[in-house]
């Protein structure tokens, strides 16, 4: 007997053992269609642990004892046991008591995805985060049929701009309402569009960290209007900020570095210096002279006695020379979490993105502060606020086809003409009283003395509370703010 029980003991510690121990479940998350979903949340025991990727894919470490549960917008919610399983592939249906919650599409107004008469595109939190861009809508670039999304100019901190279906004005506005938690928001861009020194300090909708949104919606078609009025005439971007949800108290850190350079420089030929016509001219900006010869040479004016000489020589890798490293830094941390009452979701993060010219005179630097959350006061009464801090500062170097664009004035050095020796820009020689040519600046001059610089305060946010006297018909009432200061 004695014997039976030691057995007995034995083999209910060895199974303890093997349903305590972790294993990896993976899948791929379909709908009834068999189209992948992306974003899916995969929940172990009712507690988020990942989300499926852009091929709908997952993958999770759980115990035998644990439970997936499988929930996106508009779909019915999949729960399964692990129970010996290594891959679980899920299907998920639309949801017919749920999809009142499906999409959000007005002033804390849903609807049934199939009941939307115009175009709706939803995407999760996974998707704005992948790329790691400081910018939650150029995350998203190349993904909404019929929406064209563009970088103004490509420096830190530029301006993103959004098209629905076209251009509908030459001489208005062509950007779309931004809706952030219920609340329409500023997005004014700040700069100048001359040709001769245009600068691009950025939009406002940018402000926002991609880390803090929960979901982003491209509401696009005219129906848009019946929501907005006639500011939704170019479409609308509804988005949905994070609010925490109930459990124990959850800290996520995110950090990313990227690294840019210039994609493509012009190519330029390697056979002809500094002239014109065919002879040489110490004043000229161009590279029409002779062949070079590669012998030396002087060049510039004579100052003080003095004059400079050089090879007759191509330099090749002049202009691409003069690039820097582009270096973007970009680190966040929140914390969330909430009770069955109440949530909450706090959340930091800082950018600092110093573009491809060099010294630091094209930067961008961003530093947000959200605070959100919801309560539940009873069963009838319900309310969520948001409040957002943020400081930027931008540093621009103007562009255009003037005197004070950097980049006009390097494409009119000629192919012999040293760029980084012209650095010294306070130089006898490569001032601006002594400069080689009249045609032309040196570079360096309109990049360290013309230089744009901006520095803007903004907070905004919202506050709102709903009354439910029966069910089916909700009362709310809606206060928001944003206000900036720029300098």
């Amino acid at each position: 007997m004695k014997k039976f029980a030691f057995i007995l003991f034995l083999l209910s510690f060895i199974s303890l053992q093997v349903f305590s121990q972790e294993k990896t479940v993976t899948g791929t998350v379909v709908d009834e269609e068999g189209g992948v979903i992306v974003s899916c949340k995969v929940l172990v025991n009712g507690t988020l642990k990942v989300l499926s990727d852009y091929d709908g894919n997952y993958s999770i470490n759980v115990k035998e004892t644990d439970t997936l549960t499988f929930s996106f917008i508009g779909k019915k919610s999949v729960s399964h046991a692990v129970a010996g399983k290594s891959e679980i592939p899920i299907t998920l249906f639309d949801a017919t008591e749920e999809l009142g919650v499906a999409v959000i599409v007005g002033m804390g107004m849903s609807l049934e995805e199939k009941k939307i008469t115009h175009a709706v595109t939803t995407f999760g939190s996974e998707a704005l985060t992948e790329s790691k861009d400081r910018s939650a809508i150029n995350a998203l670039s190349g993904k909404i049929p019929g929406v064209t999304i563009s970088n103004a100019s490509g420096a830190a901190g530029s301006s993103t701009r959004v098209i629905f279906r076209g251009f509908s004005t030459f001489n208005g506005s062509n950007q779309p309402l931004y809706v952030v938690n219920g609340a329409p928001i500023s997005n004014a861009s700040s700069g100048s569009g001359s040709l001769n020194g245009g600068t691009d300090f950025g939009n406002s909708a940018n402000d926002i960290n991609p880390e803090d949104i929960e979901t982003i919606t491209f509401l696009k078609g005219s129906a848009a209007t019946t929501l907005y009025g006639s500011r939704a005439a170019n479409g609308v971007i509804i988005i949905n900020t994070k609010k925490g949800s109930e459990g124990i108290g959850q800290i996520l850190i995110s950090s990313t570095a990227v690294f840019s350079a210039p994609l493509r420089l012009p190519q330029l030929q390697n056979v002809y210096g500094q002239g014109i016509f065919g002879n040489w001219d110490q004043r000229e900006n161009t590279s029409y002279g002779p062949r070079f010869d590669d012998q030396l040479h002087y060049w510039g004016h004579v100052v003080d006695n003095e004059r400079l000489i050089k090879p007759y020589s191509a330099l090749p890798n002049n202009i691409s020379d003069f690039f820097d490293v582009g270096r973007m830094f970009q680190n966040s941390a929140s914390l969330s979490g909430g009770t069955e009452q109440a949530t909450y979701f706090l959340s930091f993060s800082n950018v600092t993105d110093d573009g491809i010219m060099p010294y630091d005179r094209d930067s961008y630097k961003r530093n947000t502060i959200s605070l959100s959350g919801t309560a539940k006061i009873n069963e009838k009464i319900k309310s969520s606020a948001s409040i957002n801090y943020v400081n930027k500062t931008n540093k621009f170097v103007p562009t255009g086809q003037g005197g004070q664009s950097v980049w006009n004035n390097i494409l009119q050095q000629p192919r012999d003409i040293p760029i980084l020796e012209l650095a010294d820009y306070e130089n006898k020689f490569f001032d601006k009283n002594n400069y080689y040519s009249p045609y032309t600046t040196n570079p360096y001059w309109p990049l360290l003395e013309n230089g744009n610089a901006n520095n803007e305060d903004r907070v905004y946010g919202m506050a709102d509370i709903t009354y439910t006297p029966i069910k089916g018909l909700n009362i709310t009432f809606r206060a928001s703010t944003d206000v900036s200061n720029r300098q």
